[in-house]
């Protein structure tokens, strides 16, 4: 029965022996889990189960489904893309690294430890979403100047509209630039009156609508898969 080896790359050192490619994946998912606090997800994000159910089964020429061919699809791009590897011998496999660890047969040891020479264990899922983090950010502040822009060209438009409004109400004799003001002020507290008197009638017949048990604060049993409705005691002052 052949040895595979588990490597970690964040401990620097060689952990155990196992007697299978499975076990071995489930010890080293065991040692992150524990030791590193870290449920590891490859950079495409592939589970460590699946990933290593794929593995096994694809390198043991066993028949796949095709959610199984695209976690394959999958490995074989992070062995191209994030210096992920995979070592065969005589078209069996014999080791694989990924970016905090490796496993290998004990016949491939010195072919693994001299590529993991200089390698530094680092786990890429996380930093993926760091990038993107960066990149959101870049976005938001890129649409953020795009607004304020938009609302300078819109507040120099209303200020265009309102000079010229100015200049037509002194024109036309109908008073000077400050009974212009007066006017737009009274017109904003009109305006403003009656916004707040359309709420507070929306208010009030939103309380006539509630029963005395929910206006005093109380709510009937509800029936069975019935949510509860949040009434405020008071809805208007």
């Amino acid at each position: 029965m052949p040895k595979v080896a588990v490597y970690c790359l964040l401990c620097k050192r060689e952990l155990l022996i196992t007697r299978s490619f499975a076990e071995a994946f489930k010890e080293i998912n065991t040692h992150l889990e524990k030791r590193h606090a870290i449920s590891w997800i490859s950079p495409t994000g592939i589970d460590i189960r699946e990933y290593a159910n794929a593995y096994v089964r694809y390198f043991m020429k066993s028949e796949l489904d095709d959610y199984e061919k695209h976690i394959v699809s999958s490995i074989r791009l992070e062995i191209a893309k994030y210096r992920f590897y995979g070592y065969f011998l005589d078209g069996k496999p014999a080791a694989v690294i990924t970016d905090v660890f490796a496993i290998y047969l004990e016949s491939a040891k010195e072919a693994v430890l001299e590529r993991l020479k200089g390698r530094k264990g680092k786990w890429i899922y996380p930093q993926k979403f760091k990038m993107y983090r960066k990149y959101a950010k870049l976005v938001r502040e890129h649409y953020q100047q795009q607004r304020g822009r938009e609302l300078h060209h819109k507040y120099a438009e209303l200020k265009r509209e309102r000079a010229e409004l100015l200049k037509a109400f002194v024109e036309r004799g109908l008073g000077t630039e400050e009974d212009f003001h007066k006017l737009l002020k009274k017109l904003k507290e009109e305006e403003e009156r009656e916004r707040r008197a359309r709420i507070k009638e929306e208010r009030e017949r939103e309380w006539e609508r509630l029963t005395p048990q929910e206006k005093l604060g109380l709510f009937p049993e509800l029936r069975f898969g019935q949510r509860p409705v949040v009434v405020r005691r008071k809805l208007f002052s």
